[in-house]
């Protein structure tokens, strides 16, 4: 299931344990460089009201190798951007899986309120 408003794209992925891991996808400039399109992807792990945040934070920095922890609004989110003017399709599948993978692993940890 998605939903596309022509600068952001969401994305409902079935996962493994049945739940459904959001992805966003928006295109987006960096000031500096304005000729220049990225595609920011991005997924939520959870509110951080209701999460370990500090344990989100200490796994994503040792088990993940794409991506960055950013808190949007009242949720952390698992985000990654790459530049679109000369990718290949490959360049955008692999970070875009690890960043969903990514989230659904550090949201089913929130859940458990375990950390390291």
């Amino acid at each position: 299931m998605a939903e596309d408003s022509g600068e952001r794209l969401q994305i409902f992925c079935p996962q493994n344990d049945g739940d459904l891991q959001l992805v966003i996808i928006e295109r987006t400039t960096v000031p500096a460089f304005p000729s220049e399109v990225w595609a920011t992807i991005s997924a939520p792990v959870g509110s951080v009201h209701e999460i370990d945040a500090i344990g989100i934070l200490t796994r994503a920095g040792h088990e993940h190798i794409v991506g960055g922890v950013v808190r949007v609004g009242d949720s952390l989110m698992v985000r990654h951007s790459v530049p679109t003017s000369s990718m290949h399709l490959h360049e955008f599948v692999v970070p875009f899986h690890l960043v969903m993978n990514a989230a659904a692993q550090l949201r089913a940890t929130g859940e458990r309120g375990s950390v390291i």
